[in-house]
């Protein structure tokens, strides 16, 4: 387990090589650049740039989105578990020579479904208009005619049904003077009625009010011509435009091999912007550029080496000054490694922390095992995660996750095999169900159900284990920082104390031997003593010393038992797999015929076990977590630090072979 040793890194070179270095330095993806702030140097303005590389990705992602709905090859599981593809650097190299045809592509992509939409939005403007004349196919003349000769012409519809009798009625009614006007009917139903009134241009103004009288409107889009010709062109019109959408949608399905050229250029393109994104911070005058930043000791020797032989650079590497940002960087052994993103997830450490990976993944495992408590359920984590990890190409960080739910899967089996739990009791279910055996012993330790409350001492004394191991952190820590009384009070008193308490919150719950109970008490009065004599060791006055000692041992006393109780969990979590699992496979032997019984139990015995696998490694996942960051990382870590921020190529779709 080990913070690794960051050292600070200066590249000072002359500005025909710097893009060459921070090419180099993004490839390793090990140097966190920071922004350089001197009097002498000044910044590049990169934002022309970058707002070009973002018109650029957008077009690229538009593009790739629009051939994915034309793409045979589906990702399929299999595809999300090999992750990105993998690219040499000549692979790279001979890619990024075509990019840009493929960004024309894109544009042309773009243009085509641009066209498309367009063309949708004419082809519903043309229905609609097609839509407003169809109930005027029927009429012979033109909608927007008014005059024929010396004759006034309406033509319209009125919200209610007419014949032409009843019609020529009610306009009498409100133009009785009108004599010289007729009336045909085109379309007449309950709702509404279209008509053609013909009258003298002398009983225009009559024939006008009569029918405004009656709600009459003329056509929303009258024509110049028949409406059947209208009608007719607004159909070719249609046809053409949903002809030539076809001719586009061809187009762009021909660009369908493109997609994965077109997916390298999107991941070169970011690769692009970041590079920029980095260039506008560093420092440069009119003849050299400046380039500081973070990298691990060793990788930052290697670097100086391979930078000096590759490019006219003068580079130091020195110690970082003691109120310097300085970013963290973990490395631990294989078995602990997959921890680190668990500790990430609370907080990285701060300078004075002790890594807390290896102590977190033991009893992380330790613990979601202890929770799970099923071999069967742990063995399927180990075959699935072992077969994936050999038979897939997974990503770096996937892989470190399924190598813990490996190692979870291995301490499943562990704690299944002490609590005698293969998908519950299924082996005596089928001993005593179809072969009328009697049940067999299947416990290696303790079967939890027989014997409640010595497994729950037991858990408590986990958590014993777990709380006083981070309190031997913190006194390891102290004693490292010269501090060697810090770690005795922080360390013994508490042991003393709780280790002579613990025998009366046992017997709560078990019998505890005499031997025990009868030195608890010399336990509890020195570990009193010592923690009342120590833990206001910070305050100045005598009054201070003593309120803190006290304060620290109510603190300790009533800190403890809540912290203990908390472990109780592993218990009841353990046993919650453990019964609802045999409940599932009592359900499935309930009937009396034995196929029927087979087949129930097949049936209920996956369904029922798939959901109870899925629900309780959810809840050891979680609670597991929270002994970690609740109960153990307050009694020693301060966290606060910050992860390293390499310049590196962060990609959607394709990463790359490099030695670091």
């Amino acid at each position: 387990m080990a913070k690794l040793k960051i050292s600070k890194i200066e590249i000072i070179t002359p500005l025909s090589d710097g893009q060459g270095i921070v090419d180099f330095i993004q490839r390793t993806g090990t140097v966190e650049l920071l922004k350089i702030e001197k009097e002498g140097l000044s910044h590049v303005d990169t934002s022309g740039t970058l707002s070009q590389f973002d018109k650029y990705l957008n077009a690229a992602n538009e593009a790739n989105r629009v051939l994915a709905k034309y793409s045979t090859k589906k990702q399929s599981v299999t595809d999300m578990l090999s992750g990105r593809t993998e690219l040499s650097e000549d692979d790279y190299k001979t890619r990024t020579a075509e990019t840009d045809n493929i960004l024309a592509a894109c544009y042309d992509i773009n243009s085509a479904v641009k066209k498309q939409a367009d063309n949708k939005a004419e082809i519903a403007r043309n229905q609609t208009a097609y839509d407003l004349l169809k109930p005027w196919l029927i009429c012979d003349i033109p909608t927007n005619t008014t005059k024929i000769g010396g004759q006034s012409v309406f033509i319209g519809a009125i919200p209610r049904e007419y014949d032409k009798e009843t019609l020529i009625e009610d306009i009498n009614k409100y133009a009785p003077k009108a004599q010289e006007f007729e009336v045909f009917i085109l379309y007449s139903d309950k709702s509404v009625t279209r008509a053609v009134i013909l009258s003298h241009n002398s009983c225009e103004a009559e024939i006008e009010t009569a029918l405004r009288n009656l709600n009459f409107t003329r056509p929303a889009n009258p024509t110049r011509h028949l409406p059947s010709e209208k009608a007719e062109r607004l159909l070719n019109e249609i046809k053409r435009l949903e002809k030539e959408s076809a001719e586009y949608t061809e187009k762009i399905k021909g660009f369908a091999n493109k997609r994965d050229d077109i997916k390298f250029l999107i991941d070169y393109l970011m690769i692009r912007k970041e590079k920029y994104e980095a260039i506008k911070d560093l420092g440069m005058t009119d003849n050299v550029i400046v380039i500081t930043g973070y990298a691990e000791q060793n990788v930052a020797l290697k670097l100086k080496q391979e930078l000096e032989n590759s490019f006219f650079a003068a580079i130091s590497i020195y110690e970082p000054k003691e109120d310097d940002d300085v970013p963290v960087l973990l490395k631990n052994k294989a078995f602990f490694s997959p921890a680190e993103n668990l500790v990430g997830m609370y907080s990285m450490p701060a300078k004075s922390d002790v890594d807390p990976t290896a102590f977190t993944a033991f009893f992380y495992y330790f613990f979601f095992g202890a929770m799970l408590s099923d071999a069967g359920y742990g063995m399927l984590m180990v075959i699935v995660i072992a077969l994936v990890l050999k038979k897939f190409n997974v990503e770096p960080k996937l892989r470190k996750s399924l190598k813990m739910f490996f190692w979870c899967g291995v301490s499943t089996v562990i704690w299944g095999t002490l609590y005698g739990s293969w998908f519950g009791d299924i082996i005596n279910v089928v001993r005593e169900s179809f072969f009328n055996l009697p049940p067999t012993r299947l416990y290696l330790w303790v079967d939890p159900l027989d014997n409640l409350l010595g497994v729950m001492v037991w858990c408590f004394g986990f958590g014993l284990v777990h709380l006083f191991t981070g309190y031997a952190i913190k006194g390891y820590a102290l004693w490292k920082s010269k501090d060697k009384f810090g770690a005795f009070s922080e360390t013994i008193p508490t042991y003393v104390l709780v280790l002579g308490a613990a025998p009366y919150f046992g017997g709560l719950f078990v019998d505890v031997p005499d031997s025990l109970k009868s030195i608890a008490p010399y336990f509890i009065g020195v570990g009193a003593l010592l923690v009342v004599l120590t833990a206001g060791r910070d305050s100045k006055s005598i009054v201070g010393k003593i309120g803190g000692g006290f304060y620290g041992l109510y603190n300790v006393l009533a800190g403890y038992l809540g912290d203990v109780l908390s472990y109780s969990r592993l218990l009841a979590l353990g046993l919650s797999t453990g019964v609802i699992a045999s409940v599932i496979n009592m359900l499935g032997v309930m009937v009396d015929n034995v196929f029927a019984r087979i087949v129930m139990l097949v049936f209920v015995f996956i369904i029922g076990h798939t959901a109870n696998f899925m629900i309780n490694i959810i809840g050891s996942y979680v609670h597991a977590l929270r002994l970690q960051f609740v109960e153990f990382y307050p009694k020693f870590y301060e966290g606060g630090g910050r992860a390293l921020k390499p310049l590196e190529i962060n990609t959607q779709f394709f990463r790359f072979k490099e030695d670091y």
